[in-house]
């Protein structure tokens, strides 16, 4: 994302929607701005297409690490991915 974009994109209110069932995930992030969405299996590599985010091909791979959703992205950019976990009452993103 450029940095005009990001600077736009901080100040909007978002929605994160998540669906487990087991290792396999549903998720949602809507907001005024855009929306994405992502399906994946703990533990199964996938090729993602981040459209409408920074828009790159990249292999994808989600493990959990304790309490913690770990994603490591390989591609044209090093060190990509994130993670998630929830803490009392909030999702840290």
């Amino acid at each position: 994302i450029d940095f005009a974009t990001r600077k736009i994109a901080i100040h909007l209110a978002q929605t994160k929607i998540i669906e487990q069932d087991g290792d396999n995930f549903k998720t949602k992030t809507n907001s005024t701005f855009r929306n994405y969405n992502l399906d994946f299996t703990v533990g199964v590599e996938f090729d993602e297409y981040t459209k409408g985010l920074d828009n790159r091909n990249v292999k994808t791979l989600i493990t959990w690490e304790g309490d913690v959703l770990v994603c490591v992205q390989k591609g044209e950019k090093k060190n990509r991915g994130w993670k998630q976990w929830v803490e009392g009452d909030k999702l840290h993103l």
